[in-house]
């Protein structure tokens, strides 16, 4: 099934991968300036990144990659990038990992991962990275540096998470950071940070692209923000015996993602049933 690509303004783009036999969809981002472009997530196979290609033209182009998950990193190869930035860990673990997953989904969904190849980054950070962009956005211009994007290491979702934050235009590219409905916790241990860091990036974001679900305003945060400390005050109502008190069904920790998740189709209310089961398991074992 085809993606859909949606112009935000400004020379900013996602484009939206439907994730067959995964459950929901996946995001890529795109900023076209007048002499470069930068491309935050390649998704799933170089296929993904054709729309993204032509607008790009002949400009020098940057990808970053949010995280090492496969369907946020295999489709570089459809882009002739000058460099691709991540963090140290994902570097790491594309390095360890990155070739026996794609065999593996090659198996599995041949035509999800059609043409993938695992590129790997030659610029890491361990911290923050800043990107000078130069160029202009809707006339205002940026040559003077004050147009940058921020990446921010955000560990939680995974532990090599970031998050790519351009605040001169308020754009917040969380990759799985961030989640319509919700996110998936893979790193319980930072879930604390994680919250902070997000929670303050919300006081001056007007726009936030997800890893996964609806571009929308800074109330995204705020909702992922409260599920995330839900999830936390779950865990220390429940310690030490958690087997006592079991009820931390999504309908109680968060009614409004509960009724955010009832408008969704069968198939993906039933998978973020399972991510949300998994988020509660995963929190419970180390707080």
């Amino acid at each position: 099934m085809e993606g859909t690509l949606k112009e935000l303004g400004g020379g900013l783009y996602t484009y939206t991968r439907p994730l067959t036999g995964y459950g929901g969809s996946v995001n890529g981002s795109l900023l076209v300036l007048p002499g470069e472009a930068l491309v935050v997530d390649t998704l799933c196979s170089p296929k993904d990144m054709d729309e993204f290609a032509a607008l790009i033209g002949s400009r020098p182009t940057t990808v970053v990659y949010t995280h090492a998950d496969w369907d946020h990193c295999l489709g570089t190869g459809g882009l002739k990038p000058e460099r691709v930035i991540a963090h140290e860990l994902t570097a790491q673990r594309l390095t360890e990992e990155g070739q026996s997953t794609l065999d593996d989904l090659t198996l599995k969904n041949p035509e999800l991962v059609s043409g993938a190849s695992v590129v790997l980054p030659d610029t890491t950070f361990r911290d923050t990275f800043t990107i000078p962009l130069s160029g202009c956005l809707d006339g205002e211009p940026g040559k003077d540096g004050s147009l940058t994007a921020e990446l921010i290491h955000m560990p939680g979702h995974t532990g090599d998470s970031c998050v790519c934050w351009i605040p001169k235009l308020g754009v917040l590219i969380a990759g799985d950071a961030v989640e319509d409905p919700f996110p998936s916790v893979t790193l319980a241990t930072n879930i604390g940070l994680w919250a902070d860091k997000l929670e303050e990036l919300g006081k001056t974001v007007s726009l936030v692209i997800p890893g996964h679900g609806n571009v929308s305003g800074p109330q995204l945060i705020a909702e992922n923000v409260r599920y995330l400390r839900g999830l936390m005050g779950a865990a220390r109502r429940n310690t030490p015996h958690p087997w006592l008190t079991p009820d931390v069904s999504l309908e109680t920790l968060d009614p409004g993602a509960a009724k955010r998740i009832s408008r969704m189709s069968r198939s993906d209310q039933a998978f973020y049933k399972d991510v949300h089961e998994e988020n509660v398991r995963r929190v419970l074992s180390v707080l």
